[in-house]
């Protein structure tokens, strides 16, 4: 990608055929799977980044929009589970069916996607329509994504190339067993709290108190859920098409 700028910055033409396929090794294992993620990753933001390549193209605009992606993704999922932890915890949570809208529109896309997807098996399908495999997939991804950006504000900087080497030799573990007990003894810790202190929670001078931030945050959720959801419609538009992958 840098060199391709490096050629477009200087006058250069770059043209891409469109019946190349590439074909590459998947990673053997969670933690090496993420090495490489980080690093391609970190690779794209060092190069958006890169006050000294002064280049203007459709790609570089479809990379920045991606980004921008993803952190509303995150910010959905984040602003979702504070808000419905609040709510809960305060007795102030209410059901609206028109919260399936994003969750169909999003089912509907996984399906689609799979059966276009080469080689795909029956439980490909079945779980990208239960939205398992693309949820676990897109955590995956934000957990990077957060990563990468952090890193990039940070003063010491990481050999991606190596992290993913000794990854791959084994001279590196993974912290994803340590990640999931840490997130069940938080939550654990949350809800005991909760319950013990159910009664001022539920207190009319708590409610009153929590009530406006809680407002504020789902109409902020609401408009972002219909900005992602008017997306996947314009996706599942455009995939109604016979395409490649």
């Amino acid at each position: 990608m840098l060199l391709t700028w490096q050629l477009q910055k200087s006058n250069w033409k770059t043209l891409i055929s469109p019946g190349a396929r590439c074909f590459v090794d998947s990673m053997r294992s969670y933690h090496t799977y993420r090495e490489q993620r980080n690093k391609w990753k970190s690779g794209t933001v060092d190069l958006l980044t890169n006050g000294n390549l002064d280049v203007r193209t459709r790609h570089k605009g479809k990379l920045w929009r991606s980004q921008i992606k993803t952190l509303c993704d995150l910010l959905i999922r984040l602003l979702f589970i504070v808000l419905l932890s609040a709510a809960l915890a305060t007795d102030q949570f209410y059901w609206s069916w028109l919260w399936i809208i994003p969750i169909a529109l999003a089912s509907v896309l996984n399906i689609m996607l799979a059966v276009k997807t080469p080689m795909h098996r029956p439980i490909d399908v079945i779980l990208a329509g239960l939205l398992i495999s693309p949820e676990i997939y897109l955590w995956v991804n934000l957990i990077t994504f957060s990563q990468v950006w952090l890193e990039r504000l940070a003063a010491n900087k990481k050999d991606g190339w190596a992290n993913q080497y000794n990854a791959e030799n084994g001279k590196t573990r993974s912290k994803l067993g340590q990640g999931i007990l840490t997130g069940f003894a938080f939550t654990g810790m949350i809800v005991v709290l909760c319950i013990y202190f159910r009664d001022y929670l539920t207190s009319p001078s708590v409610q009153q108190a929590i009530y406006p931030y809680l407002m504020n945050g789902w109409i902020l959720l609401t408009y972002l859920t219909i900005y992602q959801s008017l997306y996947m419609f314009y996706q599942i538009w455009t995939l109604r098409k016979p395409i490649q992958a």
